[in-house]
């Protein structure tokens, strides 16, 4: 339930799940949470390192510790820090009782595909996409989890563009294109059930317009300057309008757009917001979505598009150096 609310940046709910399941938390995990609810990766992941390398006097819960590596994984994932994560996901977790580095005890603890599947899997890709190491032991490892039926399943319902990649840079282009339907799938079907169900979650999340989180009021004042509950409710408003577009056909990259003129940094500059909004509708290039309407698009066309914007080198020209939108 925390990594839901988490991914939903639902900080005070996954504070108060996190409170409940461990009772009485250290400073650390608290500091840590809360850099993360600002964004601060840097700050969070610089914390979880240090209190996974602290020699405690009293021994931490170990629910607690197995937060922090998760937390750890997360942050170094999203920082772009690849070699740090292999080695950490590998010498702490991953060695077998002769203290030898085995990927196949991944299969051996209890959630592997919340965090340490992905952590390995992803990790050892990019440091083999950037030339940092060779293909050691990645390739066999997933060669033998695809001969378990299990194994596979996991693998390929919660990695298919990492195998997709993989596949290509191995130039197996049969094998990249059977991923890549699977990935499209996926998120087909993530969209559909969301439309289907769209009263419901609109419903429950609605509450949080009347009565919204700390960390909203938070993102609201970093965002308009005070926190003057006539903008909180504005914004959470606004906020609820987008979440129905994305579920009733709106294009994903007018979303893009409205995100980017959010930034604070794009708004300084009019000049700039409006050369980057060609970027993101793709009206300088050849592309689907600057032909394609602005709301009343099939879950296809949205699928499409959200590909189309992931892979457009354009785009992916401007992103920070650790962004990998295939993650």
């Amino acid at each position: 339930m925390a990594e839901l609310y988490k991914s939903l940046s639902m900080w005070d709910v996954v504070r108060g799940i996190i409170h409940s399941k461990l009772g009485r938390i250290k400073p650390e995990t608290r500091e840590a949470l809360e850099a993360e609810a600002t964004n601060d990766s840097v700050q969070a992941f610089i914390i979880y390192r240090t209190a996974l390398n602290t020699q405690w006097p009293e021994e931490p819960d170990p629910a607690e510790v197995h937060l922090w590596e998760e937390c750890y994984a997360s942050c170094a994932a999203k920082l772009g820090q690849w070699s740090e994560l292999e080695n950490f996901v590998e010498n702490r977790l991953l060695k077998d009782e002769a203290g030898q580095v085995s990927l196949n005890q991944v299969w051996t603890l209890p959630r592997p595909a919340v965090s340490v599947l992905p952590s390995i899997v992803n990790s050892k890709l990019m440091n083999i996409l950037d030339g940092s190491e060779i293909d050691r032991n990645l390739n066999a490892f997933i060669d033998s989890a695809l001969g378990e039926p299990n194994h596979r399943d996991l693998l390929e319902s919660t990695l298919p563009l990492p195998l997709a990649i993989m596949s290509a840079h191995q130039q197996k282009m049969a094998q990249a294109r059977h991923y890549i339907t699977l990935a499209t799938s996926k998120v087909l079907l993530t969209l559909a059930q969301s439309s289907l169900l769209t009263p419901k979650p609109l419903t429950v999340l609605e509450a949080f317009v009347k009565e919204p989180t700390e960390d909203w009021k938070e993102f609201v004042r970093e965002l308009e300057g005070n926190l003057d509950e006539s903008k909180i409710e504005m914004f959470s408003e606004e906020r609820m309008r987008r979440l129905k577009e994305k579920l009733t056909g709106f294009n994903p990259a007018y979303v893009t757009v409205w995100a980017l003129s959010k930034n604070k940094a794009v708004r300084r500059d009019p000049t700039a917001f409006e050369e980057l909004k060609k970027v993101v509708l793709g009206l300088n290039c050849e592309s689907a979505r600057a032909n394609m309407d602005r709301t009343g698009l099939t879950i296809h066309q949205q699928v499409d598009i959200l590909l189309e914007q992931a892979t457009d080198p354009n785009i992916l020209g401007r992103t920070w150096v650790g962004w990998s939108p295939f993650i």
